[in-house]
């Protein structure tokens, strides 16, 4: 069984933006959160040795008040992260626009996010970055992925922590993850914004 808990246990956490956000967004009818606080939860007192935000970034053009609000947050997490000495690791993708934004029935898509999670976590593993990686999302896409680690790496603790309005990965918890813990009404007091 892999070491997931205790001081010395390092943690590198990958949190997809946009499923977190409308996951809490679905559950609780507010996606926002408080950094600082999340980074608390999620640790429970392992060491942190790289905290890894995937998003797709906003055209501040197409989308300027989406695309303000964004940046506002993005730069409050830079500065959250560094008065606190996190570390911090954005991993920012274009969202791709449909031809005629916003004047068509095509909604913009991101794309690539997932791909980049995915490929930190598996460099990340084979160079022996963490002990635990801890995946903030709800999207079954990393299900094949985290099935690879426990095999090729099976002293790496995979966790996880997710809103319950992503209730799709429960199936997923027993066969992909050592650790799951589900965002209930609790958890959620204690990182909302």
């Amino acid at each position: 069984m892999p070491m997931l808990q205790g001081p010395s246990a390092r943690v590198e956490v990958f949190l997809d933006q946009s499923n977190f956000y409308n996951g809490l967004l679905q559950q609780f009818g507010d996606g926002r959160y408080n950094f600082q606080n999340l980074v608390r939860e999620v640790l429970r007192g392992r060491r942190l040795v790289g905290w890894n935000f995937y998003c797709g970034l906003i055209d501040s053009t197409l989308e300027p008040v989406p695309g303000q609000k964004q940046a506002n947050f993005h730069n409050h997490l830079r500065v959250t992260a560094q008065r606190a000495a996190l570390p911090l690791n954005m991993r920012l993708r274009p969202i791709a626009y449909p031809p005629g934004f916003p004047h068509c029935s095509r909604r913009p898509v991101e794309k690539g996010v997932d791909a980049l999670l995915v490929q930190d976590i598996i460099v990340g593993a084979f160079d022996n970055r963490f002990d635990t990686a801890l995946i903030i999302s709800g999207d079954r896409d990393f299900a094949a992925v985290l099935e690879f680690l426990k095999v090729r790496f099976p002293k790496i603790g995979i966790s996880t922590i997710y809103p319950n309005a992503r209730r799709h990965l429960y199936d997923l918890v027993s066969q992909c993850f050592d650790e799951a813990r589900l965002i209930d009404k609790h958890v959620h007091t204690r990182i909302k914004y």
